[in-house]
């Protein structure tokens, strides 16, 4: 897309050569694992049963009905319920430190906002939906300090240079390599109050799971990589 219109790559510099060059902070990735309910796993499972007939009816995965089904499983598992008291549950145990909560979904980013609101967080909010002058606001007041977690949905992946944050809650996400890279770009920026970085993400499908499985094999040299199960009870 690009390359037709400035020519190829001539130069590549990821994220692993960033880390071993100190351009990055030390940082340690969380990745927490939680159950669906009952009834999201049911539409989960169901929809991966109607996925697999019609891949079997199908040649590629360039098909309509095949695609539809894929959004409506992806937006089962991104609007968990679990999220929510989850992320909540997380930006308690890093209490005053600045904290980035990104959700693929306004609404899903609202309620964390609200839940945060409800105990006592100094919090704020960031989408495509706010009008232009209050979301600049609401990122100077969060820059300045004003407020210690921002939640945000997309429309802050790329662009912000704030390197105080030490905090980065992925509520849910893509599959978007791209995306997952911004994310963490976002709070590996390094500072001087900073000593590390903590990434958590939250994850309750197996392709979540194989995709930060992959990423750990990747980053196993710069980063601290831990997993955790949230109980029921959590949140």
């Amino acid at each position: 897309m690009l390359q037709p219109r400035i020519g190829p790559i001539i130069f590549d510099y990821d994220i692993i050569a960033a880390a071993k060059d100190g351009i990055l902070s030390r940082f340690e990735i969380i990745n927490v694992e939680f159950d669906l309910l009952a009834d999201e796993a049911d539409t989960y499972n169901d929809l991966t049963v109607r996925i697999a007939r019609r891949r079997a009816m199908v040649s590629g995965d360039n098909d309509e009905v095949l695609e539809a089904l894929l959004r409506k499983r992806a937006r089962v598992s991104a609007m968990a319920t679990m999220r929510v008291p989850l992320s909540a549950r997380i930006c308690e145990q890093h209490q005053s430190a600045r904290t980035l909560i990104f959700h693929e979904d306004i609404g899903g980013g609202r309620k964390i906002c609200q839940t945060l609101i409800a105990r006592n967080h100094s919090v704020t909010l960031y989408h495509s939906r706010i009008a232009g002058p209050r979301r600049r606001e609401n990122l100077r007041m969060f820059k300045k300090g004003i407020f210690d977690v921002l939640v945000c949905c997309r429309a802050l992946d790329e662009g912000l240079n704030i390197p105080e944050v030490e905090v980065a809650i992925i509520a849910s996400s893509t599959s978007s390599m791209r995306q997952r890279i911004q994310r963490l770009g976002r709070v590996l920026r390094p500072h001087a109050s900073k000593e590390k970085a903590s990434i958590y993400t939250l994850f309750a499908t197996s392709a979540e799971r194989d995709r930060l499985t992959a990423e750990a094999v990747t980053l196993q040299e710069i980063a601290d990589i831990r997993w955790a199960r949230a109980g029921k009870s959590d949140g």
